[in-house]
Order: C-alpha cells, then structure tokens, then sequence
C-alpha cells in the first residue's frame, strides 16, 4: 500500500513539474495562452515557444532524468538540458521505456546481489550473466540521456539513494520510484537553470551539482562516521 501511494505521489508530482516547466519560462506567457499554444491555437509566436522550445525541452528532462536515476539505481544495486526534436525525443523516449521494463525484470537479481555475490550465486544468479545484463541496461539508459542532453552529475547518484529510506532496497520498487523521481528532479532544475538567471540560462548540470554536491558530501561524511564506530 505505502508503495502504490508513493508512486503516485511521484506520478503527480512529475504531472505537475512537467506542467510548471511548460508555464514558466524567460518569456512570461499566460496559462490560457499556453493552452491555446499547445493546441496550435492563438498567437504564433506563443505556439513557437511553447511547442517548440518549452515542450520538447521539459519532456526531454523528464527522459533523461529517469533515465539517468534507473541508471544510478541500476549501478548502486551491482555494488542544460538540449532543444530537440519531438523523432529525438520518440527515439530517446522508446530506448529508456524498454531499457527501465529490463531493468524491473532484473528486480530479484539485483535484490539477490544485494546479499553477496556467493549467496546469490547459491539462489541460481548466475553472476556473469547477470552482471553483463546489468551493464547493457545502464549502458542504454545513460547513452540515451547523454546523446539528449550531455553530461548531467549526480541524478544518477542522488535520486535512488534518497528514494530507498523510503521504499526499502527491492528494486521491484525502487527502479520505478527513482524514474518517477528522477524525472522530476530533472525537470525541476531545468526549471530553474531557465529562470534563476532570466533571460540567461544556466547549464543544467550547474544547478543538479548544487543540489548532489552537498548531499554527495552528506553521504560521505555519513560513512566515515559509521566507518570509525
């Protein structure tokens, strides 16, 4: 049950960070204009910014953030954001949605590999297999974000480590969530790499290095204190 609620908080959240990402922008545009703009109605050069630049940007960021969080995930269980095209985004689209369903049907090996790479080799893993698996998925997911959007830090890091306190470390659980979430994440720094400095804009990296380094250094610090006790 605590599952099913926080997946679909994150569905609403992600709704909604992907709605915020189409309203605000350098140009301020009224909501009732960007509704007629996503439908191709009104003034055009609305309809240019919204369809154009502002849609395809805000979805891309959706992309690569679960992509790169699925990634991270993916990782942590085996021990500016570009304008494109909406052939770019389908193709992108296609390659994370089947690489995240491969990582799911992974779930229990993860899960076994969890326990130590000989107990789950006594629960039939095999380990080679597994492991080549692994990296084949992570390899598609981080391609794909990279070829939309370049080199973004520590999604992939800090998305599914904050998830897990919450859902616990199956990989059933946590690979959605961490989509869910890192899509979110992305879109919001997108959000804020378009805005902080309006009519400038800030590369999208910036703004997730603000947020991962200190939480990186958190988490180091974290396991230095329990390395000493």
């Amino acid at each position: 049950m605590r599952t099913a609620l926080v997946l679909v908080a994150l569905a609403v959240a992600l709704v909604a960070s992907v709605l915020a990402g189409i309203l605000v922008g350098a140009v301020p545009i009224a909501p009732g204009d960007v509704w007629n703009a996503l439908w191709g109605n009104g003034d055009a050069a609305n309809a240019t910014i919204v369809r154009d630049l502002r849609l395809p940007r805000v979805l891309g960021a959706a992309i690569v953030g679960g992509a790169l969080a699925v990634a991270g995930a993916l990782l942590q269980g085996l021990g500016g954001v570009a304008i494109l095209d909406g052939t770019e985004l389908a193709v992108a689209a296609a390659i994370v949605i089947a690489a995240t369903a491969a990582a799911i049907a992974l779930a229990r090996r993860l899960d076994a590999f969890a326990l130590g790479e000989e107990t789950a080799a006594t629960l039939g893993v095999d380990l080679e297999r597994s492991t080549a698996a692994i990296l084949a998925v992570t390899a598609l997911l981080t391609g794909a974000a990279v070829a939309l959007a370049g080199v973004i830090g520590f999604v992939g890091l800090v998305v599914p480590h904050a998830i897990r306190p919450v859902l616990g470390a199956a990989h059933a659980r946590l690979v959605p969530a961490s989509f869910l979430l890192g899509a979110v994440t992305l879109v919001l720094a997108d959000i804020g790499a378009r805005t902080v400095l309006s009519p400038a804009e800030l590369p999208v990296g910036v703004v997730t290095g603000l947020v991962g380094g200190p939480f990186f250094l958190g988490l180091l610090l974290r396991q230095r204190r329990r390395m000493l006790v």
